[in-house]
C-alpha cells in the first residue's frame, strides 16, 4: 500500500527563521557571538546572563536553546548609555 499524498494549504505565517531556536547550549552560544559576531564575551558572562534572565533563552528537552535574533539583541544590551558628549 502507498503513502496518500495530501495538498497543503500554503502558510498563513511568515517565519522570520533569525527568531528560531536554532544555536544549542552554552558553547552554541559562545561561538555565535565569539566567532559570527566577532564579539569577546565569556561563556560565564553568557551563563551568568542566561541564569538570570537577562538573555532569553527556550528550553527544549532539559537544553537551553537560543536564537541568533536573541544573542543580537542581547549583546546590544550589553552598551553602556553614556552620557552627552557636549
Amino acid at each position: 500500500m502507498g503513502r496518500v499524498q495530501m495538498d497543503r494549504p500554503a502558510s498563513s505565517i511568515e517565519i522570520d527563521s533569525g527568531r528560531l531556536p536554532t544555536i544549542k547550549g552554552l558553547n552554541g552560544a559562545h561561538h555565535f557571538i565569539t566567532e559570527v559576531l566577532g564579539v569577546p564575551v565569556t561563556r560565564n558572562l553568557i551563563r551568568t546572563a542566561t541564569e538570570s534572565k537577562r538573555l532569553r533563552r527556550f528550553k527544549i528537552s532539559a537544553h537551553n536553546w537560543y536564537s541568533e535574533a536573541d544573542l543580537y539583541e542581547w549583546v546590544l544590551s550589553l552598551r553602556n548609555s553614556g552620557g552627552d558628549a557636549a
